[in-house]
């Protein structure tokens, strides 16, 4: 993943799963500790955020990153979206 002021960039590497791999160059996000996750590409004026806590009941609980969900769903909003 890159990193921009402030943010995190698309991956460069296909393998780091830091979006979906659907968004443009230019969009910008953040993904927290506690699983929130935002994102914004300029270029589809598409943005992103899902609010989730995912360290209830404990900070063991990794099911949002194991299963990708949060970039799983951002495919789903980009496909609906975008032809």
């Amino acid at each position: 993943m890159r990193k921009g002021v402030g943010f995190d960039k698309p991956q460069i590497n296909e393998s780091e799963k830091a979006t979906c791999g659907c968004v443009s160059d230019s969009s910008f996000g953040h993904s927290g500790f506690t699983g929130t996750y935002t994102w914004a590409d300029p270029e589809s004026e598409i943005v992103y955020v899902f609010l989730s806590n995912r360290v209830f009941p404990t900070s063991a609980n990794m099911d949002l990153v194991n299963y990708n969900i949060r970039t799983e769903i951002q495919q789903l909003i980009q496909d609906a979206i975008i032809d």
